[in-house]
């Protein structure tokens, strides 16, 4: 079983073979849509990941009743990131929508089948 630095590098290397495919593709207003759509889609996984990450140390803070600087040292950020990912988590308690049930396109690139 894969760890899951593994399985982020393997997506990682996904989306690169998927970006390189797209780059190499004729500029026609197709490849333009993809590519708007591929940003689109990419930014939506950042906000869910930076999401993900609020929770986590807050989940970890809460169990495990650690202070700012011991679990800052426990995930391997400054305590003043640390400090901002807490804030940011109590000012914005939104869900953030989830790419793949995005209706409107049928989900997946233009062109890509």
């Amino acid at each position: 079983m894969a760890s899951d630095d593994e399985d982020v590098t393997e997506l990682l290397a996904v989306l690169r073979r998927g970006l390189d495919d797209l780059r190499s593709r004729e500029d026609t207003p197709a490849k333009f849509k993809a590519a708007s759509r591929l940003a689109e889609g990419l930014r939506q996984f950042g906000e869910e990941a930076a999401a993900m990450r609020r929770d986590v140390v807050t989940a970890i803070r809460e169990n495990e009743k650690l202070k700012l600087r011991p679990l800052a040292d426990r995930v391997g950020i400054s305590t003043t990131r640390l400090h901002q990912l807490i804030k940011a988590g109590e000012k914005d308690p939104k869900e953030t929508p989830d790419v793949r049930t995005d209706e409107r396109d049928g989900g997946g690139l233009a062109g890509s089948g």
